[in-house]
């Protein structure tokens, strides 16, 4: 399991040590989601770290929604940096993966 996922209840917390996520580390950005998925079928992603995120970043996040979707979970995102946020609003990802400001309010629509 990555030292970047933690639980809270039956939350599986998963706090994006990446700057980007970008081609370059989607790879390894989905394994670690994907290890958040297997402790639990709600997942949280954390962006506290994350300055930019590209169409390949994007589209594991979709992955992993979908997935989880798919098997009757959930998965939410917090703590988006300006510039993240922007793009989740020009590509409308905010529709399909609720966003919230902080991990407290996140955990908490769970």
């Amino acid at each position: 399991m990555s030292n970047s996922v933690e639980t809270v209840g039956e939350v599986a917390i998963y706090e994006c040590p990446f700057e980007s996520i970008d081609a370059s580390n989607t790879t390894d950005f989905k394994r670690e989601l994907q290890d958040g998925a297997v402790i639990s079928k709600h997942v949280l992603l954390d962006l506290c770290n994350v300055q930019f995120v590209d169409s390949a970043g994007l589209g594991a996040m979709v992955w992993m929604f979908r997935k989880l979707s798919s098997e009757g979970g959930d998965m939410r995102i917090c703590n988006v940096n300006g510039s993240v946020r922007a793009l989740f609003e020009l590509v409308r990802m905010h529709k399909l993966v609720n966003v919230f400001e902080t991990r407290e309010e996140a955990l908490a629509s769970f």
